[in-house]
C-alpha cells in the first residue's frame, strides 16, 4: 500500500473483479523479505530555494493554498508529490537524481500551521530558521499518527489519488 497510489490501486480492483478475482494489499512488502541488501534511503539535505527566484514567499505559498483548500470545502490536504512539496515551502533536495526534490509529506490545513514530514538529518539551521515561523516540521513516522487526528476530527481531506499512497487512503478512511 505504500507503493500504489489509491488511482493504482482502483484500476486494479476494478481490472481483477471483472475475473473474480480480489486484490489484497499486504502489511509488509514482500520484497523487503528477501532484499537484504537494501541501500539506506536517500538522505540528500534539503536547501532553500531563494524567494527571488520563486516569485513568492513559501509564507504567501501556503496562504493561498490554505485559501484554495477551504474554497474547495476542505479542513486540510495532504501532499505526497515531491515537486508539490518543493514549490510549496520553497525548498529543494538532492532525494532523487537529476530532480531538486525532498522526499517528504505535508499536511496544509485550511486554517493554520502546516506541518511538514521530513526526515530531521536533512536539514541544516537554515533551513529550519527558513520554516520555523509558519511551519511545524514532523518525523515521517509521524505521518500516520497525524492522519489518525484528522479522523478523529471528522476532518474533509484533500488528496491528489493519482500520487497518494493507498495506505495513507486506508488510513484516513480507518480514521473517520
Amino acid at each position: 500500500p505504500w507503493l500504489m497510489t489509491a488511482a493504482e490501486v482502483g484500476r486494479f480492483e476494478t481490472a481483477l473483479a471483472a475475473s473474480g478475482a480480489e486484490f489484497v494489499a499486504v502489511d509488509g512488502n514482500p520484497v523487503d523479505a528477501v532484499w537484504t541488501d537494501r541501500p539506506e534511503p536517500p538522505k540528500g539535505r534539503v536547501s532553500l530555494f531563494p524567494e527571488s527566484l520563486a516569485g513568492e514567499s513559501a509564507e504567501a505559498k501556503l496562504v493561498r493554498l490554505g485559501e484554495a483548500i477551504a474554497k474547495a470545502g476542505a479542513d486540510a490536504a495532504v501532499l505526497t508529490r515531491p515537486d508539490s512539496i518543493a514549490w510549496a515551502f520553497n525548498i529543494r533536495g538532492y532525494d532523487v537524481p537529476h530532480n531538486p526534490v525532498v522526499l517528504a509529506f505535508a499536511i496544509l490545513p485550511a486554517d493554520g500551521r502546516p506541518t511538514l514530514f521530513v526526515a530531521d538529518e536533512k536539514l541544516d539551521d537554515a533551513v529550519r530558521a527558513h520554516l520555523a515561523p509558519h511551519v511545524d516540521v514532523a518525523a515521517p513516522t509521524d505521518l500516520l499518527g497525524a492522519l489518525d487526528a484528522l479522523g478523529g476530527r471528522k476532518a474533509r481531506i484533500r488528496i491528489d489519488p493519482t500520487w497518494t499512497p493507498e495506505i495513507l487512503v486506508r488510513r484516513l478512511e480507518k480514521a473517520g
